[in-house]
């Protein structure tokens, strides 16, 4: 009887996003498995409370403890959303695949991981609003990490070349200005210095949520003045903004999906190829936030609505 791996998975439930890619993972084991999947060694570190809402899921191998606590448990491969703690993960000597961002590609170079395609993303949000008219644009992300540049940069990239009106939220550089409330007083600043009617891309849902509120609390009409898109397709974050947000709804699913695909590979074949795989988002969920159509004739824009 063939051994059945044991494979730690340090991946978040908390999030839509983390849910998919269980499921990803579990359907892999379904069709190809079984696997015997275990997600409570070691206890993973959330650095929400420290470190803000962007760090939720950086550190989860918990330490030189939580190696340990991994090596004593005999695990034979692990999938994890640990970006950080590289040094720790290759003490490990098992398979690991990393489901990453790209801010940590160069240091991810002797890893299997697989990312979210950040400059698709861009061009889709891009695509998006061109074809619904917009003249004017903005992008509202974290200047600091670079998955966020690089949908901005991809999202550019595509406004600058159709000829339109763009711009570029830049974050204060005091780190107490950057807590909210006190962010939304700059961006709300940001917001009124767009022309109107105006398609704002967020880099993410959760600041696609902090856009709605910037909007709300400065008076601006969404979508009829200021539309907005986020991204991740978080269903529950979208629908608890008011309006609901629109969000580009990345392939979560087939991540954890190719994720578990490449470990089978390794574990089959023993030989870690180092692959670097890159997943195109599925596209463009619409709800009320972005659900308007731009027209210059103000008679039939009014008709179309």
């Amino acid at each position: 009887m063939n051994k059945i791996p044991k494979i730690l998975l340090q991946v978040e439930s908390s999030t839509e996003y983390g849910r998919a890619l269980l499921t990803g993972f579990a359907r892999y084991s379904q069709l190809h498995g079984p696997w015997e999947f275990y997600r409570e060694f070691p206890v993973a570190q959330t650095h929400r409370e420290k470190h803000g809402p962007w760090e939720s899921h950086k550190r989860l191998t918990g330490g030189s403890a939580g190696v340990d606590a991994i090596r004593k448990a005999g695990f034979d491969a692990i999938i994890t959303r640990d970006n950080e703690n590289i040094e720790e993960l290759k003490s490990l000597q098992i398979p690991c695949i990393i489901i990453a961002d790209r801010y940590n590609a160069e240091a991810l170079r002797d890893f299997t991981a697989v990312f979210s395609d950040d400059e698709m993303i861009g061009s889709k949000a891009a695509q998006y609003f061109l074809e619904r008219g917009y003249r004017n644009f903005g992008y509202c992300g974290v200047d600091e990490l670079l998955w966020s540049r690089d949908r901005c940069r991809s999202f550019a990239n595509a406004i600058t070349k159709a000829n339109k009106n763009l711009n570029i939220y830049q974050r204060p550089k005091s780190k107490i200005k950057c807590k909210w409330p006190l962010e939304r007083e700059a961006i709300i600043g940001w917001l009124k210095t767009l022309p109107k009617p105006a398609a704002v891309f967020a880099c993410n849902d959760e600041r696609g949520q902090q856009i709605v509120s910037a909007c709300k609390a400065a008076g601006f009409d969404i979508p009829n003045e200021i539309a907005v898109l986020g991204v991740d397709n978080d269903c529950l974050a979208c629908m608890l903004s008011n309006p609901p947000l629109s969000s580009i709804a990345l392939n979560a699913v087939r991540i954890g999906y190719e994720a578990a695909k490449i470990l089978g590979q390794i574990l089959a074949d023993g030989e870690n190829k180092k692959t670097k795989l890159y997943v195109q988002p599925i596209g463009v969920v619409t709800r009320k936030s972005s659900d308007f159509l731009t027209i210059g004739d103000a008679i039939v824009s009014d008709a179309v609505q």
